[in-house]
């Protein structure tokens, strides 16, 4: 069959199609234009979709006009970006601060794609001020110039903030007798409300931090402790203390239980690896992690996690029982593992602490 023709005929077709003008984009009105210079906060899929044009037209119509997005233009930050540079691991702060109104910023773009965003000069304001430094931790900060500003108010400052806390240790009192003097007015102090972020500012915090400056804490005339002071522990207390820090709580959960400071706890502990093991049992209600994980593995229902810390446990009574051979498993903790701990230790005459 002769296919000829056919061949002719597509050939034409082909070659009239090329010789056809291709489709150009209409002109961008005096209109257009206006609306691009007053949208840069919105991204270029967002005015493309409002204007009737592609992101890729939009965009090299921003560059032709050498304009560019708000968050990228010299002196403005993301929120993002001003946690970065405050070394922080959360942005919510950073807007909680917005909408405070103790930073300038705003929201920007469509509802769909919304960025916080503020000026960079406002960020360094706010890090210089003392004020403000009981809304962020100072000493994490990365960015050089912002450490060189705060530097500088430290200089000018020459005090410091503390928390009740560390408030009640320095004049021998509890945290309630130190809060005690700032509701009646004795002690000046500042509230940092909502510090994580989590809550908008229409919303009620349950608690807040206090923070109140070291020289009016020194100033402050001595004052009749309610309840009792912070003598030195007893050693029952001491005893928990040591084997809260061997088993694993960190110094600040330690604190929270007998209502000391972090830093009077790594006092009293000194070197915890030293410290010799006892029954956690006895202070049951203060380890409930603990007591759940040991409830779950009598029911054969512990998790991975729960196995691990019971195998710490375990290891450190074996050790200081002297059985330098028994080591924690390797790997993931089971059931199984756990199990022969356990008969390592009841071999010697040792009762685990399940």
């Amino acid at each position: 069959m002769n296919n000829q023709p056919f061949d002719r005929l597509i050939e034409l077709t082909m070659a009239e199609v090329q010789s056809m003008p291709a489709a150009r984009s209409p002109r961008w009105t005096q209109s257009e234009k206006n609306f691009l210079q007053t949208h840069l906060v919105w991204t270029d899929v967002q005015i493309g979709e409002a204007l009737g044009r592609s992101p890729v037209g939009v965009k090299i119509k921003r560059q032709r006009m050498y304009l560019q997005v708000v968050s990228k233009v010299p002196g403005w930050l993301t929120a993002n970006k001003a946690r970065d540079l405050l070394g922080m691991n959360d942005t919510r702060p950073v807007i909680g601060w917005i909408r405070k109104g103790l930073i300038a910023g705003k929201q920007v773009g469509l509802t769909e794609q919304r960025r916080w965003i503020l000026p960079l000069n406002g960020l360094r304001s706010f890090v210089a001020d003392p004020k403000n430094w009981v809304h962020f931790n100072k000493d994490k900060v990365q960015d050089p110039e912002l450490r060189r500003l705060i530097h500088l108010g430290e200089k000018r400052f020459k005090d410091e903030w503390l928390t009740t806390r560390q408030a009640a240790d320095l004049l021998g009192l509890t945290t309630r007798d130190v809060t005690r003097c700032i509701k009646l007015s004795r002690l000046h102090g500042v509230q940092s409300h909502n510090r994580d972020g989590r809550k908008h500012v229409n919303e009620t915090p349950r608690w807040a931090y206090w923070f109140v400056l070291k020289s009016e804490v020194l100033a402050m005339p001595a004052i009749k402790p309610r309840g009792h002071a912070l003598p030195e522990p007893s050693a029952d207390m001491l005893n928990f203390i040591r084997l809260a820090a061997r088993v694993g709580l960190s110094a600040e959960r330690i604190g929270r239980l007998v209502e000391r400071s972090a830093e009077t706890i790594v006092h009293y502990v000194g070197d915890y690896r030293n410290i010799k093991i006892e029954d956690w049992r006895q202070y049951r209600g203060k380890f409930p992690s603990l007591d759940r994980a040991a409830r779950a593995y009598a029911r054969g229902r512990a998790s991975n996690l729960q196995l691990t810390a019971l195998a710490r446990i375990l290891t450190l009574q074996a050790r200081n029982a002297g059985l330098r051979k028994v080591r924690r498993p390797a790997g993931r903790v089971s059931i199984r593992s756990i199990d022969a701990l356990s008969a390592r230790l009841r071999a010697h005459n040792i009762e685990p602490y399940l």
